[in-house]
């Protein structure tokens, strides 16, 4: 949000942003185009670093600048995969005893 307290053209405001990441409407609201995850950058946590421009339509134009720091973590969420494959056979007496092991199932979760 800004505020400029000039009237007629030199209160208007255009906003601009230097990150292709993210947009800015003339009310100056801040959106990210596309979904932020740190995931696809193999990190525990990613901070996107850019500047906001607000400048007025006088003549000659104003303008200020505001840097933005929007940091995302990363978080569990992908479910787990199973290794070696997501198929187990197992094969087991008919005679064994209860509580005899039957197969080992590994799966690991992939955070980074």
């Amino acid at each position: 949000h800004t505020e400029d307290k000039d009237s007629g053209d030199n209160a208007r405001v255009r906003y601009s942003v230097d990150n292709d990441n993210f947009t800015i409407n003339d009310k100056g609201e801040l959106s990210a185009k596309n979904r932020l995850d740190a995931d696809q950058f193999k990190e525990r946590f990613f901070i996107y670093r850019f500047n906001v421009t607000a400048t007025d339509f006088g003549n000659p134009p104003l303008s200020s600048n505001a840097t933005v720091h929007i940091r995302t973590e990363n978080t569990n969420d992908e479910a787990p995969v199973f290794f070696p494959t997501r198929h187990y056979t197992a094969y087991i007496a008919e005679d064994a005893q209860g509580g005899t092991p039957v197969v080992q199932i590994q799966a690991k979760l992939s955070l980074y």
